[in-house]
């Protein structure tokens, strides 16, 4: 018969959990894990450092390059997942729009 569990009688104790490690007791125990990713900085991000190249090439008005640099750099961008590279792909946007060309 399947049905939902009862609960334990009032005259049995309920389990009790062991107190949590301290923290003396955790670092003792194994020693501190590595990322295998360290966390990378937006100042190292090559998006981040396309960034003022993009700025200004958009004050300019030579979206034609913008969009060659843009695309350069998001190809040769290692971390596909980082926040920075909307730096890159908002100004690339941006361009195919001006240019007419989606």
């Amino acid at each position: 018969m399947n049905g939902p569990p009862t609960p334990p009688s009032e005259d049995q104790p309920l389990p009790v959990d062991p107190a949590p490690p301290t923290a003396e007791e955790t670092s003792a125990a194994a020693p501190a894990a590595q990322p295998e990713n360290p966390p990378i900085l937006p100042e190292q991000s090559p998006y981040f450092q396309i960034f003022p190249k993009l700025g200004s090439l958009a004050a300019k008005g030579e979206y034609e390059e913008l969009v060659q640099a843009a695309e350069r750099a998001d190809l040769n961008g290692l971390h596909d997942d980082h926040p920075t590279r909307l730096l890159v792909t908002a100004p690339l946007v941006l361009s195919y729009l001006i240019l007419d060309d989606l």
